[in-house]
């Protein structure tokens, strides 16, 4: 289990540093990008990937009943701060840990969704719902902050990474840490594009701040 992960996460975060020339297909209204948009862009689309990759081992973990389980979920917690620190030295600490709070609540419904995987007992459909009213929630706050920032992108890019996740939580019962390619694939590709939602939306509302 212990190299998987390693495997894993080795494996993620070759994908999040894509070259200066790569980031011309984020944004087509830009020719060109400073060290410092490249730097931030590259540096949230890390946070994202690493915390993709915390969240599929502590998926595995849990699914397995692994005594690593809370350990797992302390680190993910961990990776999701990492998130909500990001907006800080912008939107200031009040905001980031508000976004850190909704964050952190997200955690709990996918531990609540697994839980039902893999015991078989619960309403899935009442959890999702709940995850559903979790992503419209870190909408509405997150684009208050910003106006580049559009709510129906963001409240369907965040739903979208909801439900591709969810897709992977059902594989992994019972076969414990099946690796769907084309699966974990797509929901990668779909953590770098909130990603890119972030960075992009963050350096339109602070230009001066990435030169």
């Amino acid at each position: 289990m212990k190299e998987f992960v390693r495997s894993l996460m080795l494996a993620s975060l070759a994908f999040c540093f894509p070259g200066v020339t790569a980031f011309a297909q984020v944004a087509m209204d830009k020719t060109s990008y400073s060290p410092k948009e490249v730097a931030f862009i590259t540096g949230v689309r890390e946070s994202y990937a690493q915390n993709l990759t915390w969240e599929r081992v502590f998926v595995i973990e849990r699914v397995a009943n692994s005594p690593d389980t809370d350990k797992a979920k302390q680190r993910l917690l961990a990776s999701e701060n990492n998130i909500a620190s990001i907006i800080k030295p912008y939107y200031g600490d009040d905001a980031g840990s508000q976004f850190g709070l909704l964050l952190n609540q997200f955690v709990q419904s996918l531990d609540d969704y697994t839980n039902i995987v893999r015991s078989g007992v619960g309403d899935k459909m009442a959890v999702i719902t709940a995850m559903n009213d979790n992503t419209t929630a870190i909408a509405n706050f997150l684009c208050i902050q910003n106006m580049y920032w559009n709510r129906d992108e963001m409240t369907a890019s965040l739903k979208k990474y909801t439900d591709l996740l969810v897709a992977e939580i059902n594989l992994q019962y019972p076969n414990v840490g099946t690796v769907d390619s084309a699966s974990f694939d797509a929901t990668f590709s779909q953590a770098m594009s909130l990603a890119d939602i972030i960075s992009l939306g963050t350096i339109k509302q602070f230009p001066s701040k990435f030169w």
